[in-house]
């Protein structure tokens, strides 16, 4: 019954079985666990940049919108966005 599944998701077999399939006792590189950290930090700054952008965007008044060509209506709905929402 699980033979197709277990050749295709070696994780159909730990399910079934109750066995891991992963390897805990060697450590991950330090290069992947500080490009990790780097990507973080970079989604933490993008999530800052962003929530500042559609705070700072509101406060604009019309004469400035029209001029940078955005409509009141789509500076509010921009703005009322949550930050992780590109």
């Amino acid at each position: 019954m699980f033979s197709k599944i277990e050749t295709t998701f070696p994780v159909a077999i730990a399910i079934r079985t109750g066995v891991s399939t992963m390897n805990w006792s060697t450590p991950m590189p330090r290069t992947f666990c500080l490009s990790c950290w780097s990507q973080v930090k970079r989604c933490f700054a993008e999530w800052r940049l962003r929530a500042r952008s559609r705070s700072e965007l509101i406060t604009l008044n019309d004469w400035i919108l029209r001029d940078i060509g955005v409509s009141r209506f789509d500076a509010k709905s921009e703005a009322s966005k949550p930050f992780w929402m590109a």
